[in-house]
């Protein structure tokens, strides 16, 4: 393993320390510990997507939300699923990505995997939690986790960018872009697991609220796709559509409060940020022509050049 710009595994330690510094006093909201794990596990997803343009695999989940926007909530994994491939045929095939080399210094050996538990408003039908040890030159980092997923239908509209939660480095590494799974698939995920209810179970998901008012304050939405999207999911779990948008009895404010701590949205409480969701979520009909503005926070129309 050599590399032209760094010696050894411990001068790309340095650079990723110092670029998460200078990331921190820009950015002081980002903690530089959590900044600095978000850029060993960009090392494992570019090898992920090492393939560029013949990639078929997806980030999804807490991670391609952090890529998309850095201040949101800390996650300890990363969410993928592989288009066209069951869970063995993925699992060999992240195995085989692991093990390229970008002549960073960098290895992930494959440690284990265990079936992903059913749990409360579980998103995904079935999937493996899969554990990489990891190491940076001889220094042994903390072990790498990944949820993997299958995905069911056609996926339209995947974005490919440049990760926002990826700090410059002093001198580069070989990085790629991330295919992440579309924002409006994401909203809906998290807007059904909030209204379902498992064998009567109301959803304990409170994050879910967080992260749909954190992207409601950040991003910007077309309301046909997203319309499109919440009917798919709602069919998928079988949910009335369109859905009726109210948080569970159970939910209290603290309990917001603490999962917002360190967000965009920590200054809302758990009244105001249902308000920010439910008008969110409660997109025009007729949708075409719309948008969600999200520094006006509503739907507004969409203007179109006349040539």
């Amino acid at each position: 393993m050599t590399n032209e710009n760094y010696a050894n595994g411990l001068a790309v330690e340095q650079a990723i320390k110092a670029a998460a510094k200078r990331e921190h006093q820009q950015h002081p909201e980002r903690n530089v510990t959590d900044i600095i794990r978000q850029m060993h596990y960009d090392r494992f997803l570019c090898l992920v997507f090492s393939e560029g343009q013949h990639s078929e695999w997806v980030l999804k989940g807490g991670s391609a939300m952090l890529a998309r926007i850095p201040s949101t909530r800390r996650t300890l994994d990363a969410d993928l699923f592989r288009n066209g491939y069951d869970l063995e045929q993925s699992l060999d095939d992240l195995k085989r990505l692991a093990a390229v080399d970008l002549h960073d210094f960098f290895t992930f050996t494959f440690d284990s995997v265990k079936p992903i538990a059913q749990g409360d408003n579980q998103p995904y039908l079935n999937g493996y939690r899969v554990t990489f040890r990891m190491s940076l030159g001889t220094k042994v980092l903390d072990n790498l986790h990944v949820d993997l997923v299958t995905h069911q239908g056609v996926l339209q509209n995947i974005e490919i960018m440049t990760p926002r939660n990826r700090p410059a480095l002093s001198k580069e590494l070989k990085s790629y872009q991330y295919r992440l799974y579309p924002i409006v698939n994401q909203i809906a995920d998290k807007a059904c697991a909030i209204v379902e209810r498992i064998n009567g179970r109301e959803s304990t998901r409170i994050k879910d609220l967080v992260d749909l008012a954190i992207i409601a304050s950040t991003q910007d939405c077309n309301a046909d796709l997203l319309m499109d999207a919440l009917r798919r999911e709602c069919g998928r779990r079988r949910i009335p559509f369109p859905i009726t948008f109210q948080i569970p009895t159970t939910w209290r404010n603290p309990q917001f409060r603490k999962t917002a701590s360190g967000t965009i949205v920590q200054s809302y409480d758990l009244e105001s940020a249902e308000r920010l969701v439910t008008r969110f979520l409660n997109v025009p009909v007729p949708a075409d022509s719309m948008r969600w503005n999200h520094n006006e926070l509503e739907w507004t129309m969409q203007c179109h050049l006349v040539s």
